[in-house]
């Protein structure tokens, strides 16, 4: 999942700039089937109930007629897991099995509690209409949802989707005034964290010019099992000649961060 956040450059001595950074993990918590959107919207585990919450949003353009959407659950989990859904859901076997659940308005959340701590990876999903008991225009695509026990790794933004500098006043370093803080929480270790950055700048805009004054700082971290926490710092390393480069207009940069393993 890629989110941004426009970074608007004036180029000038007299007004100066704001410079707006975006912060995403590539996780698979949003996913566009056939107008319909579908977000994991929260994950969270209740430690004082031992339970573990999952809310879906759905979201569509037009209102739904006899349209429903559906989670892929393994074999692990069973109506003695499933705690609660709201709306209520049905059991199916096709196109895999899972939960059904009908939609009733344009935008809705959808809350699955089950017993337990889950951790959440790549499962598939799927809108579909019913007619007559017979499924019809079924489009499958891949979400985050409950994984049954064995190995997962998951990457999460707690901090600093949005980082912001001081107004450019000139050549210098620009520290940026807050920092990003991850979590990656995986069953093993050995995994390695990258981040990818990219680009929409003006038509004279250099490119180049752009990717050298962006400075990505990730602090040293250990990459085990279980939960850890990664800090990112970032700056803007501009120098004189710099200026030609970067001509009057709105900047968006992207920066997405990715965990993996071998």
């Amino acid at each position: 999942m890629r989110r941004s956040v426009q970074w608007r450059r004036v180029v000038g001595w007299v007004l100066p700039a704001l410079v707006l950074v975006s912060v995403a993990s590539a996780d698979l918590r949003a996913v566009e089937l056939d107008g319909v959107t579908i977000t994991l919207h929260s994950q969270q585990y209740y430690w004082q109930w031992d339970m573990t919450r999952l809310v879906y949003r759905v979201k569509s353009r037009k209102r739904p007629r006899d349209e429903y959407w559906a989670l892929q659950l393994d074999a692990c989990i069973s109506d003695e897991t499933i705690w609660w859904t709201t709306p209520w859901f049905e059991w199916i076997d096709e196109p895999f099995r899972g939960i059904l659940f009908e939609r009733s308005s344009k935008n809705e959340k959808f809350y699955v509690w089950l017993d337990g701590q889950w951790d959440v990876g790549t499962v598939d999903v799927a809108v579909l209409e019913l007619d007559h008991g017979d499924f019809e225009n079924v489009h499958v695509g891949e979400i985050d949802g409950p994984l049954c026990a064995g190995g997962s790794l998951s990457l999460e933004v707690l901090d600093g989707e949005t980082v912001a500098f001081d107004e450019l006043s000139g050549a210098g370093r620009y520290p940026a005034e807050s920092e990003t803080r991850l979590r990656v929480t995986s069953t093993s270790a050995g995994w390695a964290l990258s981040h990818d950055l990219s680009y929409d700048v003006p038509d004279q805009a250099s490119i180049e010019t752009v990717s050298r004054i962006v400075q990505v700082m990730v602090e040293p971290f250990d990459a085990g099992d279980g939960a850890t926490d990664v800090s990112v710092a970032y700056a803007l390393d501009v120098a004189d000649a710099d200026f030609a480069g970067l001509p009057e207009g709105a900047y968006v940069i992207r920066i997405t961060f990715t965990v993996s393993t071998d």
